[in-house]
């Protein structure tokens, strides 16, 4: 797949997945920022489920 195609679909997944993460919080009534932070650490560089780039 070109290069940009797979960009925007992560780019899009990334934007899903923080508004779920948003409205999970506001279903409990707590900001939705502590949830973004663990998102970060288990998706980020050297985390839980780290990106297949090389």
């Amino acid at each position: 797949m070109h290069s940009s195609a797979v960009l925007l679909i992560e780019f899009g997944s990334i934007i899903l997945g923080l508004g779920l993460l948003g409205r999970l919080a506001a279903r409990f009534r707590f900001s939705p920022i502590p949830l973004y932070l663990l998102a970060g650490l288990a998706f980020g560089e050297g985390g839980a489920a780290p990106a297949g780039r090389e």
